[in-house]
């Protein structure tokens, strides 16, 4: 085993050291995600593994790998989170005043700003920009800011001193709990055709298990029920919420 280890840990330490603006342990979430992401891509795609029974995941490989890999990672960063904003009981020692909160902690092993950077500076970022279905302009900013934040909190542009590390279980662990269902209800937005075709075909004896929590987690009809019918507007702003009147024929 350490024949294995130990390369990898030099490797990824001379990565961090020399060429990248990551701490080693995100160099290798980073690789490990960009290894997981080319394997699966490559196990799913019907044109170099064909077989007799096929879905959407075979259509479109490469986002189908990405969510399975976003899935595992969304409930790390919330389970770390959690952990730590809401029932860390040490969390506030040290950190009575503001400047001590966002200068005053330092842990460059941390899990979810390894994940915020290293994984989406190695892996998701390239994916996003590879894999077609996954080319979103809106997207890929988000992407880049994300990895900006959780550099910057990681110290990689102030020489290794963290800034705002008391902050990072919260924006790289609490709010992340919605992305856990969004990896799953996202793959079957109409604009991935094959996978919207697949769920609402008539033949598809799942559907009205697949279609749960896809309907559990939508916000349309809780925005459109909900105390904030201007939000509702904004967003959808084609749909008025009311039934436009048919007018009498002479």
């Amino acid at each position: 085993m350490d024949a294995i280890q130990n390369p990898l840990i030099d490797t990824a330490t001379t990565l961090s050291t020399h060429y990248l603006p990551l701490t080693p342990i995100a160099v290798l979430i980073g690789v490990t995600c960009l290894v997981a992401q080319i394997f699966l891509t490559l196990l799913l795609d019907k044109r170099i593994f064909p077989r007799k029974w096929q879905g959407p995941w075979n259509d479109l490989p490469g986002l189908t790998a990405h969510q399975l890999i976003a899935f595992p990672l969304m409930c790390i960063l919330t389970y770390y989170g959690m952990r730590d904003w809401f029932y860390n009981p040490d969390k506030e020692v040290g950190n009575e005043t503001s400047y001590d909160r966002v200068f005053g902690e330092t842990n460059l092993s941390d899990i979810p700003l390894a994940i915020g950077s290293g994984a989406i500076l190695i892996w998701d970022t390239p994916t996003s920009l590879l894999v077609p279905a996954l080319q979103d302009p809106l997207m890929l900013f988000h992407h880049v800011g994300m990895f900006l934040v959780a550099a910057t909190m990681s110290g990689a542009f102030s020489g290794g001193k963290m800034i705002g590390y008391y902050y990072a279980c919260y924006y790289f662990g609490v709010i992340e709990i919605s992305s856990i269902p969004l990896t799953y209800v996202d793959v079957f937005h109409p604009k991935y055709k094959y996978y919207f075709e697949w769920l609402n075909h008539k033949k598809n004896v799942n559907r009205p298990v697949m279609k749960a929590p896809s309907l559990i987690c939508g916000m349309r009809t809780m925005m459109k029920r909900s105390s904030c019918p201007m939000i509702y507007k904004m967003v959808v702003p084609g749909d008025s919420g009311k039934k436009k009147k048919k007018k009498k024929s002479n």
